[in-house]
């Protein structure tokens, strides 16, 4: 059996206003097998394609029964229509104004809901991004001045323009480490809580299990004659995990990695 609902409003201003399709299928016995169900909007189509002895469609707004089918039966394809009319404005408008209601009640709740995250936000889960932004424009401008210099120098080596090169390359270090130092400050290379994102974690313990030993070729310093050789070394790894705390939410992580030792 093909069923199509198709819903054309007589009535403007209720387009966006769902209206439920459901069918209900019956056995021989008026037993009922199965209920599908749809919303359409307007000049929207619900089509259903099922077999039963006998079915039921009812068109609902927010379970108020639009207009209903009741005890159809049939091989052939059928077309019902429906939609809004005059006569159901009455009930659209409270309906209209209890959704608005609602609505107005979500977002004012959602807008407390970030006021209160916003104001229980710890400052250690805060990374001062315009510090960071500062460290990064220091960053910039000290990597021209080193490139100035190391120019200025390849140019004129130890010319009578060599200081230039030496104060421009000066300052891009300083700038350096000013900038290093600037974004630490603002948080962004902190480890943090994976939950909620503090930096103020502990580091509890740290635990070894022996993995295995190896012989392996590498590249040496030869002590006696100053030169790299490669030479065959003893290696040995562990596996090594450590535990931290986030002082703020209690929550919990391990971190794990591979610890080599070599011996000759």
């Amino acid at each position: 059996m093909l069923l199509s609902v198709k819903r054309i409003d007589k009535l403007v201003g209720y387009a966006d206003v769902p209206i439920t399709v459901i069918v209900e299928l019956y056995s021989e016995g008026r037993d009922l097998d199965e209920t599908i169900e749809k919303n359409i909007l307007n000049n929207e189509i619900a089509s259903f394609d099922f077999e039963c002895y006998e079915f039921d469609v009812i068109c609902l707004v927010d379970g108020w029964t639009l207009r209903d089918w009741m005890g159809l039966r049939g091989t052939q394809p059928l077309n019902l229509p429906c939609g809004l009319k005059k006569s159901h404005s009455t009930y659209l408008e409270n309906y209209k104004a209890v959704a608005d209601n609602k609505a107005e009640s979500k977002r004012e709740q959602e807008s407390d809901g970030r006021h209160i995250v916003t104001q229980q936000a710890d400052a250690s889960q805060v990374v001062d991004r315009s510090k960071k932004a500062v460290g990064l424009t220091i960053m910039f401008l000290a990597m021209i001045a080193i490139f100035t210099g190391i120019f200025i120098l390849s140019v004129h080596g130890l010319g009578s323009y060599s200081h230039l090169g030496w104060l421009f390359s000066a300052i891009g270090v300083i700038g350096l480490i000013a900038s290093a130092l600037t974004i630490e400050g603002s948080g962004a290379n902190d480890t943090r809580c994976q939950k909620c994102q503090s930096n103020r974690i502990t580091f509890l313990n740290e635990g070894e299990e022996y993995k295995g030993t190896y012989s392996k070729q590498e590249s040496v310093l030869n002590k006696n004659t100053g030169y790299t050789e490669f030479a065959r070394v003893i290696k040995t790894d562990f596996w090594v995990t450590e535990y931290y705390k986030c002082d703020l939410c209690s929550h919990t992580w391990t971190k794990s990695y591979i610890r080599s030792t070599t011996s000759n």
